[in-house]
C-alpha cells in the first residue's frame, strides 16, 4: 500500500511541475480502442497545434518519452516528447511538444510504419 502512495505522489508531482496536460483531461476520440496512431490521424496533426488536439485525433495519449522544464531566462521553453504506437509491431510515432503560453504546442513529428 505505501509503494503505491509514494508512486502515485511522485507521479502527481512530476506531472504539476511540468504543468500537467491542461486542467482537465481531454475527452479521446473514440477509434474503437484500437491503441494506435494512422497515418491519416498522423497527417492531419500538424505544426503549432495543441498536444489536446493530437490526442483527440489520435485518440491515445501516448507515452511520454522525454521532459525537460526549458530555461525561461534564456528564452528556452519547456519540451516534452510522446510516442505514440502505429498498427505495424515496429513502427512509431515520436511528437515533440514545446510550451508556447502555458500550453504544449506540437513542434516536430516523425513517424516509422515499419
Amino acid at each position: 500500500m505505501r509503494k503505491r502512495i509514494v508512486v502515485a505522489t511522485a507521479a502527481a508531482t512530476a506531472l504539476a511541475l511540468l504543468g500537467g496536460l491542461g486542467a482537465a483531461a481531454p475527452a479521446l476520440a473514440d477509434h474503437g480502442s484500437k491503441g494506435y496512431v494512422t497515418q491519416s490521424e498522423f497527417r492531419k496533426v500538424t505544426k503549432g497545434m495543441s498536444i489536446v488536439k493530437a490526442h483527440r485525433i489520435f485518440g491515445a495519449q501516448g507515452k511520454q518519452t522525454y521532459a525537460s522544464s526549458g530555461y525561461p531566462s534564456l528564452g528556452i521553453r519547456a519540451e516534452q516528447a510522446r510516442e505514440y504506437k502505429t498498427p505495424s509491431r515496429w513502427g512509431f510515432v515520436d511528437i515533440t511538444y514545446h510550451r508556447v503560453n502555458g500550453v504544449w504546442k506540437v513542434k516536430s513529428k516523425t513517424a516509422y510504419w515499419g
